[in-house]
C-alpha cells in the first residue's frame, strides 16, 4: 500500500468513525427517518452512476455508428431535447401535481 492509499484509508476510517458518533447521538425515534435519508442517498448515487454509464454507452454507440445513421440519431436527440423545453399542457401539469401531492413524505 502506497503512502497516498494509506492516507485515504485513514481518512475514510476517520470519516466512518465520525459518522457513527453522529448516528449514536440521534434520538431513537429519529433513526427510521435517518435510515430513509441514507437509503435515498445511496439509491441516488447508484442511479447517478447508472445514468452516467448509460450516457457513456449511448455516446459510444453514436460515435461507432455510420455517418448517416449518426446524423439521424443526432436529429432525433435534438428533437427530444427541444420537446422537453416545450411547456406542458395544462392537463399534464394537473396530473403531475396530483401525483406529487399523493407521494408520501413529499412536501412542496
Amino acid at each position: 500500500m502506497n503512502h497516498s492509499s494509506s492516507e485515504l484509508t485513514r481518512s475514510l476510517t476517520n470519516c466512518r468513525e465520525s459518522l457513527l458518533l453522529e448516528i449514536e447521538q440521534i434520538p431513537d425515534e429519529q433513526v427510521p427517518e435517518l435510515l430513509q435519508i441514507i437509503s435515498l442517498f445511496r439509491q441516488r448515487q447508484m442511479t447517478n452512476q447508472e445514468s452516467e454509464d448509460n450516457w457513456q454507452k449511448a455516446m459510444n454507440q453514436l460515435e461507432k455508428s455510420n455517418p448517416i445513421k449518426r446524423k439521424q440519431q443526432q436529429q432525433k436527440l435534438k428533437q427530444l431535447f427541444e420537446s422537453w423545453n416545450e411547456p406542458d399542457e395544462e392537463q399534464d401539469q394537473k396530473e403531475t401535481w396530483e401525483i406529487i401531492k399523493s407521494l408520501k413524505g413529499v412536501s412542496i
